[in-house]
């Protein structure tokens, strides 16, 4: 079993890494990358992490280098090798990422992400057209400038891996698939749900080459990668700040163009939009007009930053399910700022993260009602219902070593011969440069 020189390739497919953190949006997905390497970065067992993805890393200072990777683990591929990046113009260099590094010894495995840009069809012209088959599929921009690269590289490299699906959204069904030109399955999907038999539609192998479509079965299982958003931030200490506002909830329209019924909009007015007692809730997010009219509840979007400020100071939300199956990351969000986060009766009906019986769990508008105040009337069990809670299900977060537990029970299953060792090591290996003064 190897537990120390591992090497790990992490990127995103369809998307670039950004290491600014100016640029970096939570609502992207983009700094759940960011916070994996940081974590991976200071991990003893990590040796090497291959950046396989267009990056801002080397429009750092060398100072903001030495921050982020003290332990000079990070290797930025694309810039060592002079990595020639695909557009619509130049198509064919997909294959140049994979032609360079090739004659390498790979990483012992990869954790890929998975976003808006891995599409049904990520190389272009390998894969026949449905209507036309003597003609091949052609591809968004997007999808050739981030994605063609990386599903040649793995198709390629044969590298063990793991898919990172935050957002099911970003996948077809709850149940199904396709990725047509991904002949090389990850090993597992670490997603936001569970689901033993989720299908894969793709082609086994280059379809010029006699490849055919053929249907398989991967694991998607629910993982605490979701978390990722939250490591290295404060865990706000309800005992240590002023809770004045009472009720706030961060919910999005989900429903747009011809599709007029809102399941969310639908859960806020049973559960407080048309009930009295209830002005008090305040609701962020994005909505249309025809939502809002009537309602002074809602206080449109708000910037991340700004949403964390506001719940800093919020003693209680309900979590609404985007999907009933799928559990997000506002669970830890929430627990992060303190705040109790019951959940809807059809938020995370399997119960993957709290237990079926948990107070955290409420039946109906009235359930929610008669525990909030129970706890307004006891704010000590409040805080103590909280810090429990941060204690049980935040351990390991700040210092990112909570992305060991994560990932070791994925490289068992996948019989991947590698094990991340507990510890944390921000030893300063890389060397800051001195400016001489003479």
């Amino acid at each position: 079993m190897k537990r120390s020189g591992i090497k790990v390739a992490v990127f995103p497919m369809g998307s670039i890494i950004r290491f600014r953190k100016d640029g970096i949006k939570r609502s992207f997905g983009r700094l759940e990358y960011y916070n994996l390497i940081w974590a991976l970065a200071r991990n003893p067992s990590i040796s090497e992490i291959w950046l396989l993805q267009v990056s801002d890393w080397e429009q750092l200072t060398d100072d903001e280098k030495i921050d982020f990777d003290p332990r000079k683990v990070i290797r930025n591929i694309y810039a060592e090798f002079k990595v020639d990046k695909p557009n619509s113009k130049k198509q064919e260099s997909y294959a140049d990422l994979w032609n360079k590094i090739s004659h390498l010894k790979q990483p012992d495995f990869a954790i890929v992400f998975s976003t808006q840009g891995l599409t049904r069809i990520s190389i272009p012209n390998i894969i026949p057209k449905v209507k036309n088959p003597e003609e091949k599929a052609k591809c968004l921009e997007m999808t050739i400038r981030y994605c063609s690269s990386q599903m040649y590289y793995l198709n390629n490299s044969e590298i063990p891996y793991f898919l990172v699906v935050n957002d099911g959204r970003f996948l077809y069904t709850n149940t199904h698939t396709k990725y047509l030109d991904m002949f090389n399955l990850p090993k597992e999907i670490m997603g936001f749900y569970k689901n033993d038999d989720y299908i894969l539609h793709h082609y086994d192998k280059m379809p010029d080459d006699g490849g055919k479509m053929t249907t398989d079965v991967v694991k998607l299982s629910y993982s605490k990668m979701i978390w990722l958003n939250n490591i290295s931030e404060k865990i706000i200490d309800p005992a240590n700040i002023e809770k004045t506002e009472k009720f706030s909830i961060v919910a999005m329209q989900a429903a747009y163009g011809k599709d007029k019924h809102d399941p969310r909009y639908s859960i806020l007015k049973e559960w407080f939009l048309d009930v009295d007692g209830n002005e008090d809730v305040s609701i962020y997010g994005k909505w249309g007009e025809s939502y809002v009219k009537d309602y002074q509840h809602f206080k449109g979007l708000k910037p991340h930053t700004e949403i964390d400020e506001i719940f800093k100071k919020t003693r209680y939300t309900l979590l609404i399910p985007t999907e009933p199956l799928w559990v997000t990351t506002k669970i830890c969000e929430m627990l992060k700022l303190g705040v109790v986060p019951f959940l809807h009766p059809s938020y995370d009906e399997k119960n993957l993260s709290f237990g079926e019986d948990s107070f955290f769990r409420v039946k109906n508008p009235e359930d929610l009602k008669k525990k909030i105040s129970f706890l307004e009337k006891n704010p000590d069990k409040r805080i103590k219902l909280i810090q429990k809670a941060q204690e049980k299900y935040m351990e390991g977060v700040t210092n990112g070593t909570c992305v060991v537990d994560a990932i070791n029970p994925y490289l068992q299953r996948a019989n991947i011969d590698v094990e991340l060792q507990h510890g944390f090591s921000d030893e300063l290996i890389r060397k800051r440069k001195v400016k001489k003064l003479f």
